[in-house]
């Protein structure tokens, strides 16, 4: 007997389709962090072998050229392209349109491919870059020379934190505008944005001519969203979870898989904590998840699909406990700055 895979997701209306299980390569070991080792290269090949048929990655994790050469390896053994969804995101500092098209521009070089399948704007908000070389005036879109014009490291204040740009984390249209061009120019297949909230969402949604397919944010029982799931589900926009195994670098008790009622299931139906997760974020809410680990049998095993029945869906929409893991407000200066949290302003 075939063994059952997770379903691909569709918007019919978008002719938007995205395999429901992919793989992250936020925690992998980074070739910019220990040198090239090629680990992050093995997982994503271990992943693909698995069965997964989805690679989440952005410029931020310093991977995309071991990403790259996994999908080298891959289609170079009989693999096709079409059948891989890949996606990718641009970083804070390079909101402004001509960084918007050098970040994707530079991102298909290291992955080695003519496009993406998606890519995404990173976070709503902005930093300024370092200013331009005094010898190098601004291209335009249409002048653009990647030989000649790189993406630049983040501006920094006094203090360490990053230069925020007001207007263009307040003001999205320019930047979105520039996602639309690299669309219909064939850099990317669609587009979308992530760490967005239902007011941001709505936002977007006025002026877009491209509309978003995908918002990713961190989704988990301890942070379930139901607003916004409801109001994506409306929208015709696929809710993309990354940490839907909450993190591991907490405290054990703070945990999601460590939640009693996750583990009371897990145990009973003999499956890890992580395919009990992943069954409710994909099977039972419709969202896309993206487990992340380089652990060869966790890979493998976060795979493996394990449905539940109603009941043990419902005890998990039960959980009480809230805890949001990922937020930046105080690393990157926000409500000092805006006057109030990331998640708030929208």
């Amino acid at each position: 007997m075939t063994p059952k895979t997770y379903p691909y997701l569709h918007l019919p209306h978008y002719d938007f389709c995205i395999p429901a299980l992919g793989y992250g390569t936020y925690f992998s070991p980074r070739s910019g962090r220990e040198g090239n080792d090629g680990s992050v290269k093995r997982s994503v090949l271990t992943a693909l072998k698995a069965g997964y048929r989805h690679i989440d990655t952005a410029a931020l994790y310093e991977c995309e050229e071991e990403v790259g050469e996994a999908l080298r390896e891959w289609f170079d053994m009989g693999g096709r392209r079409e059948e891989v969804f890949v996606t990718t995101k641009f970083w804070n500092q390079n909101h402004s349109p001509l960084d918007v098209l050098a970040s994707l521009t530079e991102s298909l070089a290291r992955l080695q491919l003519d496009y993406v399948d998606l890519y995404l704007m990173h976070w709503p908000i902005s930093f300024n870059p370092t200013p331009l070389p005094a010898s190098l005036d601004a291209p335009t879109f249409d002048t653009y020379d990647p030989a000649l014009y790189h993406t630049r490291p983040i501006a920094t204040l006094p203090n360490g934190k990053p230069s925020l740009n007001r207007d263009l984390s307040y003001n999205h249209i320019s930047t979105w505008e520039a996602m639309e061009e690299l669309y219909r120019r064939g850099l990317c297949r669609n587009i979308g944005v992530s760490n967005f909230t239902v007011k941001g969402l709505m936002e977007v949604c006025e002026y877009a001519e491209v509309k978003p397919v995908v918002n990713q944010v961190e989704l988990h029982p301890y942070l379930p969203q139901p607003e916004l799931l409801q109001f994506c589900k409306e929208r015709d926009i696929i809710l993309c979870a990354y940490s839907p195994l909450g993190s591991q670098t907490v405290e054990k008790e703070e945990r999601v898989i460590a939640d009693p009622v996750v583990r009371g299931i897990a145990e009973k139906r003999g499956c890890t904590e992580a395919q009990v997760l992943l069954s409710w974020a994909i099977l039972h809410r419709g969202t896309v998840a993206l487990p992340m680990s380089s652990d060869e049998g966790r890979i493998r095993g976060n795979s493996v699909v394990v449905e539940l029945t109603e009941e043990e869906y419902g005890a998990i929409d039960g959980i009480e406990k809230r805890k949001r893991f990922v937020n930046f407000d105080e690393e990157w200066g926000v409500r000092e700055a805006f006057g109030h949290g990331i998640f708030e302003y929208q």
